[in-house]
């Protein structure tokens, strides 16, 4: 009776962990059938001073343009920066990915890259934004623009045409894992804002 009822027992898990990962496939699969769009970029933060709330470059003390204003002619402009992605869902079901890799390019040329290890998950005909968080030197992004575009692109100002301008792009890796290891698109999908 309890070889019986073991062998039961061990159906049962593999059955639901083979129940488990196909639906972790389809999910993954209506996630890539997705409609992305990059809704923007913002700096979140320059060399500490949180800047995530400002809408003006006039709302700083002066103190803190005085900060940023050295950061710039020192050549080191460390910020935190939040790219928001939206994905819609144009299926009847739950559409979800494990993480993804990611790349942000500027004219064909990538910048940064990295890994989003969290679950993203769009309802059904549904659609969630999700942040990307990069740690960079904004400075060495952007060396070869001129500080107006530099200051505009800090505080979100005019985000599509000055993201167009710099011709911004993310591409996205998505992932799922299964009981052999984490299964990859096999290429990546571009978002452009």
């Amino acid at each position: 009776m309890k070889k019986l009822f073991l062998a039961f027992f061990t159906l049962s898990l593999v059955t639901f962990s083979s129940c488990d990962v196909l639906e972790q496939v389809n999910e993954y699969n209506r996630f890539i059938q997705c409609d992305f769009s990059l809704v923007n970029i913002k700096v979140l933060e320059i060399g500490g001073i949180d800047i995530s709330s400002l809408g003006d470059k006039g709302d700083l003390g002066i103190k803190d343009m005085m900060t940023i204003t050295n950061m710039l002619y020192s050549g080191d402009f460390p910020a935190k920066m939040s790219v928001n992605l939206k994905a819609a869902n144009k299926n009847p079901k739950k559409a979800a990915i494990a993480g993804m890799e990611w790349q942000l390019l500027m004219k064909g040329e990538n910048m940064l890259s990295g890994m989003l290890e969290k679950e993203i998950a769009v309802a059904p005909y549904g659609s969630t934004d999700f942040p990307v968080i990069l740690n960079v030197d904004l400075f060495k992004l952007l060396k070869s623009k001129p500080l107006p575009q530099i200051m505009v692109f800090a505080f979100g100002n005019n985000q599509y045409e000055q993201l167009e301008k710099l011709g911004v792009e993310i591409k996205i890796k998505p992932y799922y894992h299964t009981g052999s290891g984490i299964k990859k698109y096999p290429g990546y999908l571009t978002i452009r804002p």
